[in-house]
């Protein structure tokens, strides 16, 4: 295993590996919120590209009450996306019902964050300083059957100005979770292959995320 530490700058980082052709785990933490810190870090690099992909959606539902790791990280991403980053985010629907079913689980800020969003002809996307990022949805199991909707890889990867993206990976082991922080040119592969089914998802639209949420649609939907 690498640590960051060993790295004076992310710019040797990334010579380092690509000279080397290493993919390398850069980092694991354990914990049930420890991959919004590592993603958080992430966010504020300077980075041409975001991949999210998550079992329900942190720029749907707002932060979780109590989880002051998925706040951070949330407002880093925002900012990020600020400065114009392309931002491709891809939720589930099942997701965000059953989190929203937990009755452990709060969201106060759900109808802050979802004020947030763009709804241009019923499709929800973000909006950026000079592009509108459109969400997409993991399709449903009866539409590929070889395709888990349940089973999809919590992960957010981020394409540097300055080398190789670099990842968070998120998996469970019975009731232990871990995340990994990934980097080299295999995360380059995989970054490329999370990009193409993100384009092969179908767009979310408001229609169908209203009656899950129960609020209003951001001002200016159409």
């Amino acid at each position: 295993m690498i640590t960051r530490g060993r790295w004076k700058s992310p710019l040797r980082m990334g010579l380092t590996l690509e000279l080397s052709g290493a993919t390398v785990v850069v980092e694991r933490k354990e914990g049930r919120r420890d991959h919004y810190y590592l993603a958080e870090r992430l966010a504020k690099v300077a980075c041409t590209r975001i991949f999210l992909m998550q079992r329900s959606s942190t720029l749907v539902l707002g932060p979780e009450q109590g989880w002051g790791a998925e706040k951070v990280f949330y407002e880093a991403l925002l900012k990020r996306i600020d400065r114009g980053t392309a931002f491709l985010h891809i939720i589930s629907l099942d997701g965000i019902t059953r989190h929203l079913e937990r009755p452990q689980s709060t969201f106060p800020d759900m109808r802050e964050a979802v004020s947030k969003l763009s709804v241009e002809a019923d499709i929800v996307g973000f909006r950026g300083p000079t592009n509108t990022w459109q969400f997409r949805k993991i399709p449903a199991e009866a539409e590929c059957e070889d395709l888990k909707p349940d089973r999809q890889a919590r992960t957010f990867i981020v394409e540097p100005e300055i080398g190789p993206p670099e990842g968070v990976l998120v998996v469970d082991l019975g009731g232990m979770q871990s995340c990994f922080h990934l980097c080299g040119p295999e995360m380059q592969r995989f970054f490329e292959d999370c990009i193409k089914f993100y384009e092969n998802c179908h767009l979310l639209r408001w229609s169908e995320l209203k009656p899950i949420l129960g609020v209003d649609p951001p001002d200016g939907a159409t």
